[in-house]
């Protein structure tokens, strides 16, 4: 037993750490890129000062080579820089989602025995030295449910204790273990997201154009206008995304509906099609454009005034 309480302690400092090393390799990049676009903005006033300056030394019979090849040089030794940065920052982000897969995982230890009511909500506290940072929450989150709310499934997380919107221990309890199960899939998916996208988006005539039309839209739609949109029947859209919001189907359901009627794409599933994109690219633009060209041309299609609106 002692043995697991130190593994588990160990697990969570990993992670804690972890976090802050992928904070630091993200800062440094975005000053490697301010830097970046600080040479690139001011490149074309410099080259044409030189080009002028080589014109003078050359009639006055001087050779001059000017500042443009460092600058250059600096130009490539950053770009390398970040381009090391990101391969670095991506090898982080494998091995804090990979402690999550391991026994014990490095999920804080809630006190259910002792939870505070609050009106309507139920607080477990966590106990002293099994806390994740907030940064640790930021870090998974932001990776598998394109967040940086530290909230999930009616839960949201703090350093010192577990908020959940309910009025019942009873409940709360249970919210906890679904936002857990939704992590835990989340994680996994992520993890294999190449796989995933490849087999079971790419591949498939259904779930593939629902979810590039609900990542493209980004926004609640009515299941009239997706159906139109995809130029499908309704029935067979409505059975499509039921698909893609069953537990059975996705562990970490990729649609949600937010209310009656309307359906989106939810934050787990919009970081597997950021990926997607990355991939394969987004075609679903030209699959509903209108059949004929010219008309197209002179108006917007539908998903572009829904992306306008």
């Amino acid at each position: 037993m002692l043995h697991e309480i130190d593994k588990h302690k160990k697990a969570i400092e990993e992670v804690n750490d972890l976090a802050t090393k992928i904070e630091e390799q993200i800062q440094r990049k975005e000053e490697l890129e301010k830097k970046m676009k600080a040479i690139s903005d001011i490149l074309p006033k410099i080259e044409e000062e030189e080009r002028v300056k080589q014109e003078l030394y050359k009639k006055l019979g001087r050779k001059y080579e000017g500042k443009i090849p460092e600058l250059r040089r600096e130009q490539e030794e950053v770009s390398e820089k970040i381009k090391q940065i990101e391969k670095n920052v991506d090898e982080l982000k494998k091995e804090f989602l990979n402690i999550f897969c391991q026994e014990p995982p490095p999920y804080p230890l809630l006190d259910l025995e002792n939870p505070k009511i609050n009106e309507n909500q139920i607080i477990f506290p966590i106990k002293e030295g099994y806390r994740l940072s907030n940064l640790a929450y930021k870090t998974l989150l932001s990776q598998t449910w394109n967040t940086t709310e530290l909230a999930i499934s009616e839960v949201r997380f703090e350093e010192n204790q577990w908020v959940v919107n309910s009025k019942e221990v009873l409940d709360a309890m249970k919210k906890v273990n679904s936002a857990i199960d939704n992590l835990r899939q989340s994680i996994v998916d992520i993890l294999n997201a190449d796989e995933i996208c490849r087999k079971r988006i790419h591949e498939s005539k259904s779930w593939g154009p629902a979810l590039q039309l609900l990542y493209r839209v980004n926004k609640a739609v009515s299941l009239k206008e997706i159906a139109e949109l995809l130029k499908w029947e309704q029935e067979y859209t409505g059975a499509t995304l039921t698909d893609l919001m069953k537990k059975k189907r996705w562990p970490a359901p990729l649609v949600e509906r937010p209310s009656k009627g309307k359906y989106r794409i939810s934050g787990h599933g919009y970081t597997l099609m950021k990926r997607y994109e990355q991939l394969y690219g987004i075609s679903i633009e030209e699959k509903i454009k209108p059949e004929e060209k010219l008309e197209s041309e002179k108006k917007p299609t539908k998903l572009e005034n829904f992306l306008k609106s």
